[in-house]
């Protein structure tokens, strides 16, 4: 399948199956941007190709996760999340940093430089929070991890966290960097992770929606997805991160996640029109944005837009996909197979 995109930014497509064990094909475009003094986000200059796989921290698929597959099927809901450290213009002990877009999102989590428990009597207190100018966006350093009292045991919402200690074993172990202004950590009680980063596939806020892999599933379906399988498996941002529409020309702002203090920009228009030849037919789609990725480090937001198409018969007749604004010249182009020349690009140097 020839593949032409006039969109500034990048495109990838996988083949692939879906639930029904139909064969589609997946069209992703990935927008990079950067921020400044102003609202608008600014296009980076080279755009990078969408990534197929998940990043892990170190590389390690036992850490936390921080950046999501941009090579997936769409996800039901909008993804809104953070990667990086945080920095302050100046050291303190604990900071609020926010997450809020327009008046449909607003997330706030408590940030502490490190604490530990200290024994004091027969008590368990905090010690003083250490100032800090940095703090990575971790899960490592949330809430979870194994249970002090049973090392079997081990938060399934955020495996790699911290500070699930009963009390007798507690002393001079760290407490959690992130927790909720709301509902703090309690010494020896399950408490519920918080964090602004994605989550990874295998962890309970994810997993619980990836059906159910038994011996009936491999007798009757593998190697499809299982028939219990829910797609909100494929949001990888915290359920309270997650939107039901993309806000287009709503404000994001991000509090005390940066020297300024406040970041705040518009979120541009990301929906693009898709269009395939299938079997000699023009069939026009749209990709639509369900992805805002912050990269604190390097003052960057990604945005992704994606559209499956389960073609007419076979992904074999799918002769070509065109992703972007099409005049009449170029849809008859595309149609008979022929090279569009653009005269207007040819006068810049652009290729069509």
């Amino acid at each position: 399948m020839d593949l032409t995109n006039t969109t500034p930014f990048a495109v990838a497509t996988m083949f692939s199956r879906n639930l029904a064990g139909q064969e589609c094909v997946l069209v992703c475009i990935s927008g990079r941007f950067e921020w400044g003094e102003g609202l608008k986000l600014n296009p980076v200059e080279n755009q990078e190709v969408p990534t197929s796989v998940d990043h892990f921290t170190d590389d390690d698929s036992s850490k936390s996760m921080w950046k999501g597959a941009e090579v997936s099927p769409p996800k039901p809901n909008v993804d809104i999340y953070v990667c990086g450290s945080i920095r302050l213009a100046e050291p303190k002990p604990s900071v609020d940093c926010s997450l809020v877009v327009g008046g449909l999102l607003h997330k706030v989590v408590r940030v502490w430089g490190p604490r530990v428990w200290r024994k004091s009597g027969d008590k368990m207190l905090q010690s003083a929070p250490e100032a800090f100018l940095t703090m990575p966006v971790q899960w490592e350093r949330a809430f979870g991890g194994v249970y002090s009292a049973d090392v079997t045991r081990h938060d399934k919402n955020n495996p790699v966290g911290i500070g699930w200690y009963e009390p007798k074993d507690a002393d001079n172990r760290p407490l959690p960097n992130f927790e909720s202004p709301t509902a703090p950590p309690v010494l020896g009680v399950p408490s519920i992770p918080t964090c602004f980063g994605a989550i990874a596939p295998h962890w309970g806020m994810r997993a619980q929606y990836a059906g159910t892999y038994d011996e009936s599933w491999q007798r009757q379906r593998a190697p499809l997805l299982p028939a219990d399988f829910d797609d909100r498996f494929y949001n990888i941002a915290p359920i309270d991160q997650q939107l039901d529409r993309y806000p287009v020309g709503e404000t994001i702002t991000l509090v005390n996640m940066t020297p300024r203090g406040h970041e705040s920009f518009l979120l541009p228009e990301f929906t693009f029109p898709v269009a395939f030849v299938d079997a000699g037919q023009l069939v026009e789609r749209e990709a639509h944005p369900d992805t805002v990725f912050f990269d604190l480090d390097t003052r960057q937001v990604t945005i992704r837009a994606a559209v499956e198409y389960l073609p007419k018969d076979s992904v074999l007749d799918l002769a070509a996909a065109f992703v972007g604004e099409m005049g009449g010249g170029r849809r008859k182009a595309l149609l008979q197979g022929k090279t569009y020349l653009d005269w207007h690009e040819a006068r810049k140097g652009v290729r069509p």
